[in-house]
């Protein structure tokens, strides 16, 4: 028997040294669920969702500027890096504000225009005026257009780098080529990018040299990174612990390490015939069930020591070999049935569609299963050959009396029952009290919330929300403006009857867009319209003035050397 279990444990320890661990967290969800279907058509369109958050704190604007520009440089160059993103073409939608104009508000952009080259006009050559010009046309020019340019920069929340006036901090989100899910390769970029982060902040000779700026690195991938780290030392610890703790309770109770040793050798065969079978079966360990060896390591012992135990009472009444025999023969049926009731519930685990129970079931029910038959072969087979140290003398069956406990427990049952009745009515009112924890956030390591809670809230501070969004992809303008009415109407009427909450904004292509109705082709030729007879000196006076107003004014337009104010003119006339 011992010769097989030897066989058996070496090929065991060789299948088992195959294995490995998935570091894919969406491996924990069932392949044909629609998230998971969802995020793979997402990726597949724009690439791997999140991102490398990097916060630059304190120093001057123009500091963090300039080692935003550089970490930019620096961390596109990275094979792990897909995109980095910090700033925002804000211009763009100031530039492009008279095409977000209604048509009433053109035809009042239209008469301050007309006010403003009648005024300039008539301030050149006031003979061919017929009306008085308005003094403030210029300036209430300028005020028309300046509250579109607002109201078309309000749309991107940002007038360029990614930072709030009245917040000292920046934020550059840099996107790797892989989801964060990937723990392998979350902990590589987040690495990557600290280092990247670290040369070039460290550069001598640099605008942001002792500038007093200081750096953080966050984000879903620098925390999943973390957390791997954490789980890698649970694992050691609660490997460590669970062996150690094993050992020490069975030199305890039995006071001899020959029962130590002579337990261990069985246990050992049956976690590595079970990781073995898990290889065979599964071929790998996700994060959850990278643990589960010291769950079978406690729960695989439990059948020997019993059997110990049992031997031990038999002592006395024939030889070692004769009391294992007896032994076996009482306890093999309820240990047996004791086993099945625990490989039932491990069973319903293994019957989920969710990979991380199912997993966790099938190979926790594999340990308990092999750790008996290992107990129920090759532990008597040892016992056999070792031998059972004998700690006495065995009293006579009339002669044992119970324990503490026991004569505790009899003496007054009723007692005891009404106890464990009033514990029962008091967790029964207690337990509907236990809500359930919706917070992912509360999942994660009291070391990474607090080491990474504080520039989360910053980022999201600095958007003005939280930066975690729940995308939808359509295919044509006109679906994105359909469903993101309907949403909008939905939330809307949630909201009316008091059957919703508002969690999260809605916001879609179609709100950075114009008006469907508002032809661009149409209002570019408008605009070209209205200004093509402005003379060059006139432009510079207003560019002098408000420098972006008339940069939102001439877009569109062809300027011309002096050629006369048609449009003033008319009104003059």
């Amino acid at each position: 028997m011992l010769a097989l279990a030897l066989v058996l444990t070496v090929v065991s320890v060789y299948i088992a040294s195959l294995l490995r661990v998935d570091s894919d967290l969406r491996s924990l969800l069932p392949e044909e669920h629609p998230v998971l279907a969802s995020i793979d058509r997402i990726e597949t369109s724009f690439g791997a969702l999140g991102s490398v958050n990097v916060v630059l704190k304190e120093g001057s604007p123009e500091q963090r500027h300039a080692l935003a520009d550089a970490i930019a440089e620096r961390a596109s160059k990275s094979p792990l890096v897909r995109d980095v993103e910090y700033r925002l073409r804000s211009d763009f939608f100031a530039e492009h504000a008279l095409y977000y104009l209604t048509d009433p508000e053109m035809e009042a952009l239209d008469e301050h225009f007309q006010a403003w080259t009648h005024y300039e006009l008539c301030r050149a050559e006031p003979d061919v005026c017929l009306d008085e010009p308005d003094p403030e046309a210029p300036k209430a020019l300028r005020t028309f257009i300046r509250s579109k340019q607002d109201a078309a920069l309000a749309r991107t929340s940002f007038k360029d780098y990614f930072e709030r006036d009245d917040i000292s901090a920046l934020v550059l989100l840099i996107h790797p080529t892989q989801p964060s899910s990937d723990l392998d390769f979350a902990e590589a970029v987040s690495n990557q990018v600290r280092a990247d982060v670290a040369e070039v902040v460290n550069q001598p000779g640099t605008p942001w040299a002792d500038s007093g700026i200081h750096y953080s690195v966050v984000g879903p991938y620098t925390i999943k990174a973390e957390e791997r780290e954490t789980i890698r030392g649970d694992m050691l610890r609660s490997g460590a612990f669970g062996v150690l703790g094993v050992i020490a309770i069975l030199y305890l109770l039995f006071r001899s390490g020959r029962a130590v040793l002579t337990l261990l050798v069985p246990l050992i065969c049956g976690v590595t015939w079970s990781m073995a079978l898990t290889q065979i079966v599964l071929g790998r360990l996700n994060a959850i069930t990278s643990l589960i060896s010291t769950v079978v390591v406690g729960m695989g012992i439990d059948a020997g020591i019993h059997f110990l135990v049992r031997v031990r009472e038999e002592q006395g009444r024939g030889s070692d070999r004769e009391a294992i025999a007896r032994a076996f023969a009482n306890l093999i049926g309820p240990l047996l049935i004791a086993s099945a009731t625990t490989l039932g519930a491990f069973a319903v685990m293994a019957s989920s569609v969710f990979p991380a129970f199912q997993e966790f079931g099938l190979i926790a029910g594999f340990g308990v299963a092999l750790c008996l038959l290992a107990m129920l072969t090759v532990y008597p087979a040892i016992l056999c050959l070792v031998g059972v140290k004998r700690v006495g003398e065995p009293q006579a069956e009339q002669e044992r009396r119970p324990g503490l406990l026991t004569r505790v427990v009899l003496a007054r049952p009723g007692l005891m029952l009404s106890l464990v009745a009033a514990l029962t009515v008091g967790a029964a009112v207690m337990a509907p009290r236990a809500e359930f924890e919706n917070s992912t956030r509360e999942l994660q390591s009291a070391r990474t919330r607090a080491l990474y809670k504080p520039e989360v809230f910053l980022i999201s501070k600095i958007f003005g929300k939280d930066i975690h969004a729940g995308v939808l992809v359509v295919s044509t303008l006109d679906q994105a403006r359909a469903v993101l009415t309907q949403a909008r109407q939905v939330q809307s009427d949630r909201l009316a009857d008091g059957t919703g909450t508002v969690v999260a904004e809605l916001l879609g292509a179609p709100d950075l867009l114009p008006d469907p109705w508002i032809d661009p082709v149409k209002r570019k030729d408008a605009i070209a319209a209205m200004t093509a007879d402005i003379p060059e000196r006139t432009w510079k006076r207003l560019e002098e003035r408000a420098p972006a107003a008339a940069r939102t004014a001439r877009r569109g337009s062809r300027p011309r050397t002096r050629a006369g104010c048609g449009t003033c003119s008319r009104r003059s006339r």
